[in-house]
């Protein structure tokens, strides 16, 4: 078996970068794979309900006086929806970082918990 790749921080072209990004999602496939799933499923099912709530507005497309309140649902459901999936995308960076930070190298002589944390906190505020 060969040696872990060498996974350091430093400029890197786009080729570097997708070779990075490869080599860290196999390093640790099944962790991120169960991370993911657990953001991924619950945002499926949300996107599943407001599209099968949204589907009502065709039905009742020919009498304004119907559609209205079924308009003011469907917004409201999806504003609920794109909140959910802002906080799922939130937890999803939060699991990578952890996920990933403690394998990376130069992480100007921190230990590990605080680089992890460092790596989080930057993730979220590019999140934001």
């Amino acid at each position: 078996m060969a040696p872990p790749r060498d996974l350091t921080i430093r400029p890197l072209s786009v080729g570097g970068m997708i070779d990075w990004a490869v080599a860290l999602t196999v390093r640790h496939f099944r962790r991120l794979f169960l991370a993911m799933l657990l953001v991924q499923a619950p945002a499926f099912l949300l996107a599943r309900l407001v599209a099968a709530r949204s589907g009502d507005l065709l039905a009742a497309a020919g009498d304004p006086a119907a559609l209205a309140p079924l308009a003011g649902r469907a917004a409201a459901a999806g504003l609920g929806l794109s909140a959910a999936l802002l906080v799922l995308q939130f937890l999803a960076t939060a699991l990578v970082a952890g996920i990933v930070a403690p394998t990376l190298a130069g992480g100007a002589g921190l230990p590990a918990p605080p680089r992890r944390a460092l790596a989080t906190g930057l993730a979220a505020l590019v999140q934001l």
